[in-house]
Order: structure tokens, then sequence, then C-alpha cells
């Protein structure tokens, strides 16, 4: 493998002349510290030798890969420098390489090394600050690349990552990304990047249900095409699901809001085709729906249940207000509608046998029949 004194020289004679003009301005050159106040240099981006060398980022990463880690703070001040000027470049596919630079430094550098300089805040404000670059053809690619590397930072430098979290998933994924307006591809990758943050916070994501719940129902409302990939209604359904799994005590207040969008997607499968055989990216979407029902069902039984007094608003789309619960009522609005949906889910029995089943009689109606 590569001597220290290989890598060493190929970073100090090769990497380090082509970012002399242009040093980042929030790293002290000589120890790759953080600087409390950004240096007054010219502008970092007035002049860029470094663009001009294309490959230069594998040279980087190979220097990267190639440090052991008890030697890593002997090239800190050589290896960090050149790794943040791409991620803080102004171009989205430069912040992209840097992105990937971070990556595999984390897998390398030792964490008591972030923490002693500083680096791992820099590095969690510049990972969070490129989710502000939203309208480029790379951006999907950018926030595929930074979420999970922001949660790689999170997990190796902060014991109680609760806050970080929550400013990644609230400020940077929510606020910045999805309620900005964003087009059809970079809303794909947000709900790609959504639940491997909702896991990391457990239950602490019942905190921010008021905030994913409508955002990702109106999200799978988006019209249904079958010549085009169904992925933002699938990535919509997944982070329902990882709700649902990791919120189950706190999910049934949003059941109707769920159920909801549930409904109106199943419905936009149903006007999508006019024939018998549906495309199989209809089938699959249509077994996703079916699959998240269930899982409703089985956190929030009360779906699926008669009661005498209604505990939650009905429907937004049903013209009257009924004592059955969401998935009663669909049934009632119409049952041959909505029985793919939720027919086998509301014929099946409680685990409560007191509570009764949901069963259908002759006419169409709910009726509540109490297993002895």
């Amino acid at each position: 493998s590569p001597t220290p004194t290989l890598v060493t020289y190929t970073l100090s004679t090769v990497v380090k002349p082509l970012f002399a003009a242009t040093p980042h301005p929030r790293l002290h050159l000589a120890t790759a510290r953080v600087l409390a106040r950004p240096a007054d240099t010219q502008d970092t981006y007035h002049h860029q030798p470094w663009k001009d060398c294309p490959g230069l980022e594998e040279v980087l990463r190979w220097c990267i890969l190639n440090t052991q880690s008890p030697t890593y703070e002997q090239i800190w001040p050589l290896i960090l420098p050149p790794t943040m000027t791409f991620l803080d470049d102004y171009e989205v596919p430069y912040k992209v390489l840097g992105v990937r630079l971070i990556s595999d430094m984390l897998t390398c550098a030792p964490p008591e090394l972030l923490l002693r300089t500083g680096v791992d805040a820099l590095l969690f404000t510049s990972l969070t600050n490129a989710l502000n670059h939203l309208r480029d053809p790379s951006t999907p690619e950018l926030i595929r690349a930074v979420v999970p590397t922001t949660l790689q930072l999170i997990d190796l430098t902060t014991p109680s990552p609760f806050n970080r979290l929550s400013t990644l998933l609230s400020s940077s994924i929510l606020g910045t990304v999805i309620l900005t307006g964003v087009p059809h591809p970079t809303l794909v990758a947000a709900s790609h990047v959504l639940p491997p943050v909702i896991s990391a916070l457990g239950v602490g994501a019942a905190r921010f249900l008021k905030g994913i719940v409508p955002v990702v129902e109106k999200t799978g409302q988006a019209q249904v095409n079958i010549n085009e990939p169904l992925a933002l209604h699938l990535g919509a359904l997944h982070v329902v699901n990882v709700l649902i799994d990791t919120c189950p005590s706190r999910i049934a207040r949003w059941s109707t809001t769920i159920t909801d969008g549930l409904a109106r997607c199943w419905v936009g499968c149903v006007d999508a085709v006019s024939t018998d055989t549906a495309p199989a990216r209809l089938e699959v979407l249509r077994g996703r729906l079916q699959e998240v029902a269930m899982e409703l069902a089985t956190a929030c039984p009360r779906v699926v249940r008669v009661s005498n007094q209604s505990e939650y608003r009905p429907l937004i789309f049903l013209p009257y207000s009924t004592c059955q619960n969401e998935f009663t009522q669909l049934l009632e609005f119409d049952q041959t509608l909505f029985d793919g949906l939720v027919g086998s889910i509301c014929t099946t029995q409680c685990d409560d046998p007191t509570l009764g089943v949901v069963a259908m009689n002759n006419s169409g109606n709910a009726t509540s029949e109490i297993v002895s």
C-alpha cells in the first residue's frame, strides 16, 4: 500500500499548489482548524485553477483512502482544505464531488480529530447549506449524497444527535427542499432520503408529524400517469410506512389524513387505466397502497372499527358525517371502488373480539358483529 510519505508528497506538491490562490476562508492554513471568523481573503471563486485539472477529486480520494487513522493528523492541513473547497463550491456538480470526498474521509479520519479541530460543526453547516441549491440539474444527485453523509457525520461525532437531526429534517429537508416548489426529480430524491432521517430520530420524529404528513399526503396525490415512472408516489408511501413503524403511538391522530391520501391515490390508479390489464408499475403501486393501508390498520385499529361516536373528522370528500371510522367510510362511500384497497382489512376480525368486526351486508353498508 502507499506509504505516508508518498501520500504527503502527492498532497503537498500536486494538490496544494492548485488551491493556493483560493484558500478556504474558514480554515487556518497551517493547522486546518476552524477559524472563529472567516479570513479576509480575495473572492474565493474569482480564480480557481484546480477546476482546470479533471480527475483531481480522484487524486484526493486516493490520498484520503490510503491514509491510516493514526497518521491523519499529520496530513490534516493538506487534505482538509481542498476537500472543503470542493464541498463549498458554488457549482453543484463540484459540491456533489465534495460530499463524496467527505463521506470517504468520515470512514477513515478519527472522530476525535474532527471534534478537536471544530471541523464537525463546519461540516454539518456546509452539508446542510448545500441543500439550498435546488434549481440545478444535479440537485437530486446532491440530495441523495448530502443526507446520508450528514447522517454519517452525526453518527460519528454527536453523542446526543436529536438537535442536529431535527435541524436536518425540519430546516433543510422540509423547510428548504420540500416546501419551496421544487421540480419533480428533486421531490423524488427528497422522498428517498426522508425515511433514514425519520428512522434515526426514532419516536422523536413524532414532533414533526404535523410538518411531514400533510406534505407527503399531497405528494402522493400527484396525478398517476401510467406512461411515466411512479417513483414519487412510491417514495411518499415509503415515508408513510416508516412514519407508522416509527411513531405508532402518535399516528392515530393522523389516520384520517393518511387514509384520505391513500384513497385519492387509489382512485388515481383506477382512473389511469381504461382496460382490465394494468401496467406492471401500476400493480406495484396498488400493492404498496394495500400494504400501507394494512400497516395503518395494525397501528391504528380504530380505522376499521364501527364506533357509536366519531372520534375523528370524516374524510373530506365524503358528503356527510358518519359514526364509522375511516376505512368503513370508504366502503360506504363506494364499496366497488375501494374494496380492493381496504375491503379485506375491514372483514378481518379485530384483535379484541368485544369490539366486533366490520362486515358488509348485502346492501353494501357496514355492520358491526360481535364475535363470541
